[in-house]
């Protein structure tokens, strides 16, 4: 259960991060694509805004693809919990260092290393799980934990959408590394061990 929470936590950060940034960026484009220079002001703005959050959002997931096979090996050397733990502590991190800049460029970097946080969550928690659940209820707890992860991200949209007009970005973003912070503490306070089978 603790696993779960936590990871509907991280994805919901995820899932609220993307619509706070939006109202965080410039509205210049951070890269040249040749606008139209008579175009109107707030049409040159909405494209400015969507073009650099979409700089911005890409590293996450690409970060996550390409270490979340190190972290799950790493998991079965050191365990499962402090990987976890690690990760989640990341992200809390990161997230707290994006009220120091709107720069678009800052912004990608840290996201990417959010990213590599979030990696370093995901295949130990499936690890953990498949360690953990009777053979027979392997099945229906995976599903459980897809279930905490796709409810994240959309419990995040919604978040993220009540704290643009409530908190707005840099609050909205000390909040959720907060929420964060209380996820790793969960996760390492929490009774199991986390170590793989096989080890001692």
């Amino acid at each position: 259960r603790v696993l779960y929470i936590s990871t509907f936590l991280l994805r919901t950060a995820f899932g609220a991060l993307l619509l706070l940034i939006a109202t965080y960026v410039p509205l210049e484009p951070a890269i040249d694509v040749g606008l139209e220079p008579d175009m109107e002001q707030s049409a040159y703005e909405q494209f400015a805004a969507l073009l650099n959050v979409a700089i911005i959002a890409v590293p996450y997931p690409f970060a996550e693809m390409i270490t979340a096979n190190y972290f799950g090996s790493l998991s079965d050397r050191v365990g499962r919990k402090p990987v976890i733990v690690a990760g989640t502590t990341v992200a809390a991190v990161i997230v707290a260092l994006y009220t120091l800049s709107d720069n678009v460029w800052y912004l990608a970097f840290m996201h990417g290393i959010h990213g590599i946080g979030a990696a370093a969550t995901v295949a130990p928690a499936i690890a953990m799980i498949a360690d953990h659940a009777a053979s027979c209820d392997r099945g229906r707890q995976m599903g459980w934990f897809d279930y905490s992860t796709f409810l994240g991200y959309i419990i995040g949209a919604v978040v993220g959408g009540f704290m643009i007009d409530i908190t707005g970005a840099v609050l909205g973003f000390v909040i959720i590394s907060l929420l964060l912070v209380g996820s790793a503490l969960m996760l390492y306070t929490s009774g199991t061990t986390g170590k793989p089978k096989g080890t001692v």
